[in-house]
């Protein structure tokens, strides 16, 4: 059985075998809503900030790094706001870095990573008020609240409103 070889296949061969793309580096943030893969948003974010300015809420902001590859892409911090799905930062994006087609909505979840009141048998249900998709069901008093990720949109706004700081948003 002969296996055929194409003219571009027969060039990597003679000239040492496959060429192999260095690896992408891992994107240290959170991406803004509706961006797409690693590869094709790295490939398409020009870092231009159209997408930063664009956003109301001034949660995308451009990522200052070392790594060439990832200095100036837009990434979410939801320190001291959330974000609201408007998809202004997706009609602002040249490039379809962002893309509601093509891109996923979701780029965050929110995890209890600090030390919550409810433990402490305080009664506070903040995060839980604060959640429009219902993504967090408080439970007992004395026992943190649980979450459900696939509820939950990581708009932000549990973690904002958590006066103890005891949850993250974290990318997915």
């Amino acid at each position: 059985m002969s296996k055929e070889i194409s003219r571009r296949g027969l060039f990597r061969l003679l000239s040492g075998g496959e060429h192999k793309a260095p690896p992408l580096p891992d994107i240290p943030a959170i991406c803004p809503p509706w961006a797409r893969e690693k590869r094709d948003f790295l490939a398409l974010c020009e870092r231009c900030t159209l997408c930063a300015d664009a956003c109301p809420e001034r949660v995308i902001r451009p990522l200052s790094s070392r790594e060439e590859a990832l200095d100036g892409i837009a990434v979410l911090n939801m320190d001291y706001g959330e974000c609201d799905f408007c998809g202004q930062c997706v009609e602002a994006c040249p490039t379809g870095a962002l893309d509601f087609e093509h891109g996923t909505k979701a780029q965050a979840a929110v995890k209890l990573t600090g030390s919550c009141d409810r433990i402490l048998g305080m009664p506070c249900t903040m995060c839980a008020e604060n959640c429009l998709e219902q993504a967090i069901i408080p439970g007992d008093r004395s026992s943190p609240p649980e979450i459900d990720t696939d509820a939950c949109t990581g708009c932000g706004s549990c973690a904002l409103g958590c006066y103890s700081r005891a949850l993250t948003m974290l990318k997915r």
